[in-house]
Parts: C-alpha cells; sequence; structure tokens
C-alpha cells in the first residue's frame, strides 16, 4: 500500500503521530562562530537604517537659492589652505597651529604639544551689505580689523600681504563688499 492510499484511509486525528514517526531525527547543532544564512537574511531584512536628518540653512540661502542664481566668486588667488583646513572658513589673519615641546622643571623631560590659534566666534556688521556677518576669526584679526575702521576696510585694502591673509572665505566677503559699493557709487571703484 502506498503512502497517499494510506494517507487517505487514515482518520485526520491520527496522521500527525504517524507524520511525526517518518520524520527523520534532528541533526545536533554543530558550533560555529558565524551566523547561518537564514540568520543574517533576517537581519540584513529587520535592521533599522538610519535616516539623515534634512541640513539646516539659513533663511538668507534659501531666499538666495530659491532665485535659481548663484554667485560667481573669482579664484582665489593663493588656494584652498591644505594644512589647517579650518582657516578656510573664517578670517585667520595667516594663523596656523604651532608646534613645540613642554619642557618639565625637575628632569627637563620633553614632551611635543601644539598650539591653536586664538580663535573666536564673532558677528561683525559690514555697512556695504547693510547685515551682520557671523564669523571665525583670530583675535589678533578682530584688532586689525578695529584699527582698520571696520569690516569693510579690512576687506578692501588692496596690499597683497592683506589679501593672502584673507583666505578663501574673506576673499568672497571682500567680492560682495566691491560688488555693493560698485553698485551703490558706481564711479568710485
Amino acid at each position: 500500500m502506498l503512502f497517499s492510499q494510506l494517507f487517505n484511509s487514515v482518520p485526520t486525528s491520527l496522521i500527525r503521530p504517524i507524520l511525526l514517526l517518518t520524520r527523520t531525527p534532528p541533526l545536533r547543532r554543530q558550533f560555529s562562530s558565524t551566523p547561518s544564512i537564514s540568520r543574517e537574511h533576517r537581519l540584513v531584512v529587520s535592521r533599522r537604517v538610519m535616516q539623515r536628518p534634512a541640513l539646516k540653512t539659513n533663511f538668507w540661502v534659501k531666499k538666495h537659492l530659491a532665485t535659481g542664481r548663484r554667485i560667481k566668486y573669482p579664484p582665489y588667488p593663493y588656494g584652498d589652505a591644505t594644512v589647517f583646513k579650518r582657516s578656510n572658513r573664517g578670517l585667520f589673519g595667516g594663523r596656523f597651529p604651532q608646534s613645540g615641546n613642554i619642557v618639565t622643571e625637575k628632569l627637563e623631560n620633553k614632551i611635543k604639544r601644539r598650539w591653536l590659534p586664538n580663535i573666536v566666534v564673532t558677528s561683525l556688521y559690514s555697512d556695504a551689505l547693510k547685515r551682520s556677518i557671523r564669523l571665525h576669526c583670530a583675535t589678533k584679526v578682530l584688532k586689525t580689523i578695529k584699527k582698520e575702521g571696520g569690516l569693510d576696510n579690512y576687506l578692501t585694502k588692496d596690499k597683497a600681504a592683506r589679501i593672502k591673509e584673507l583666505g578663501p572665505r574673506g576673499w568672497r566677503l571682500r567680492y560682495a563688499v566691491l560688488l555693493r559699493k560698485q553698485r551703490v557709487h558706481p564711479s568710485t571703484l
């Protein structure tokens, strides 16, 4: 008698015990340091993927980008800083980290260390742009800005040394100030 005929002739209450008898016994699980394929698949399917938060942009940038126009800045003649890249985003006045040693008093042991430039975050008002600009500035640059008579005078000075110490961010600000001054007083520039 075939199993299918037996299966049809036997009442359903007895089918389960028969199936249990016909199954092969489970194999003993062996130790493995790698998870099984079914487990790996389950982990991949069920894991949560972290979503990146939306980029925060200020109102001026949103308004400017909504117009579809981008300001084209002339290339900075001295290029971006490669050693102290943080100086590309502020007015650092050519300052960069200094290195040296701390020498102990008793045994004169030398310990290497770095001295970072004194950088403060400040808002400076531009008369030409008629708004405040938040900048990372070296304190020495703040002293020079005060001596020059304001941010616009500091940015628009024509000396080669000043242009070199402006950095890429200062170069863009200088260009924006000069554009605005040219629009207001076309004959003076």
